[in-house]
């Protein structure tokens, strides 16, 4: 009601972004979380000497209730703003304002319109940080890591990405102490398994298409003009006949090259087409399904994708053989790598632009084949960090 909005403002920055995004939710307790529903907006007001509630409509508008938000506070005597949905069971409700306020825009008359909001259950929603100050380094190290804290973060209570979290730790300077192979193997799984959630979470996000859920997570405001530069890529330079897709198809498709998602956020709109692109030449599919985002979204960031393409495999290591003259041995970590590369274009978690330059340079001055030519020592990208590969007309090692 009038009376509770007016409180809630002298108390806290209540915006209208925020009236205009908050959407009914339900407490689901297999993901300790709030889930968001479909939410339906109205607003009914009384002017003076009409004691009756009155529905507020705006034809001249894309959205009756985004257009009364915009008159407030304006000369009602009393109005109320309804939020309703419908759940499929038995739940816990509760009216759920998002952290991030999205500066409101007007839709001009274009494809994608607005996104199709998800139908019951869903997944959860994670504010995720948009601004991270972090303290001093400790002055000792730990397991050879070194730490540090975090002092501050926005939004309050958000979630850190992976890249934020890595932020936090660094090889140690001075390594005092060895650790054991085994128990770095351990910690790999462990966090492995942790990152593993963390990009099904921002895949359920992406699948959702919802742009007003993207966007406080990647810290950015709508651009129409990106999302028209995204579909453009999509229809022109990947091909890609839009029109015979479903609309929320449509819509996580552009939203992920516009916009992307927390951990993908660091990639430009080009390289993000490129990874689905990437995705579509391994699995000779487009993305559609939660399962296929995160496949997606551990291309972007160098990790193995969960599903695997026996075709694409057997390419990469026909490629492997016309490269290194001879066939890889997949028992061995590094030409697993090699091929697991090759087959799905995973993207390289750090970019060494030094090596890039000089892989160009040997890329241009021998261009023959390898036989016969001088050793040429070429940088790959592997699980276990940079390896350097050293070619000769008769073997291959890498080291």
């Amino acid at each position: 009601y009038k009376q509770d909005v007016e409180t809630a403002s002298s108390a806290t920055p209540l915006t209208a972004a925020k009236l205009k995004t908050t959407k009914v939710g339900y407490w689901d307790n297999t993901v300790n979380d709030w889930v968001y529903l479909a939410t339906t907006r109205s607003a009914y007001y009384k002017t003076a000497g009409n004691n009756e509630w009155k529905l507020y409509s705006n034809t001249a508008a894309s959205s009756s209730f985004n257009s009364f938000i915009d008159t407030l506070p304006g000369s009602y005597i009393d109005y109320k703003l309804v939020y309703q949905a419908q759940s499929d069971h038995l739940t816990i409700f509760a009216v759920i304002m998002p952290f991030v306020a999205v500066p409101a825009q007007a839709s001009p008359p274009y494809v994608p319109p607005p996104v199709v909001p998800p139908s019951g259950g869903g997944g959860s929603f994670t504010s995720y940080c948009t601004s991270v100050e972090y303290g001093d380094w400790a002055l000792e190290c730990a397991d050879d890591w070194q730490y540090r804290e975090i002092t501050a973060k926005l939004p309050s209570g958000c979630r850190l990405t992976q890249a934020q979290e890595n932020d936090k730790k660094r090889i140690c300077p001075e390594k005092l102490v060895l650790g054991e192979e085994e128990s770095e193997k351990e910690s790999a799984e462990t966090a492995a398994v942790g990152t593993d959630d963390l990009y099904l979470e921002q895949a359920r996000m992406v699948y959702r298409a919802e742009v007003d859920e993207i966007l406080p997570t990647v810290g950015l405001e709508r651009n129409h003009e990106d999302e028209w530069g995204a579909r453009d890529r999509l229809i022109v330079k990947m091909g890609i006949d839009m029109d015979i897709l479903e609309p929320k198809h449509q819509y996580a498709l552009t939203n992920f090259v516009a916009y992307g998602s927390p951990d993908t956020a660091k990639l430009g709109a080009g390289e993000r087409a490129g990874v689905l692109n990437s995705f579509r030449a391994a699995f000779s599919k487009l993305p559609e399904s939660e399962i296929d985002w995160q496949d997606v979204l551990k291309i972007a960031n160098g990790r193995w994708p969960n599903q695997r393409s026996e075709l694409a495999e057997k390419n990469a290591t026909d490629s492997f053989l016309k490269i290194y003259l001879r066939l890889p041995n997949r028992a061995d970590a590094h030409d697993d790598a090699a091929v697991v590369v090759m087959a799905y274009g995973l993207r390289p978690a750090l970019r060494n632009m030094g090596s890039e330059a000089a892989a160009i340079r040997i890329f241009i001055i021998r261009p023959r084949p390898l036989t016969g030519i001088l050793p040429a020592r070429l940088p790959i990208a592997g699980p276990r960090g940079r390896r350097t590969l050293t070619a000769t007309c008769c073997q291959t090692r890498m080291s």
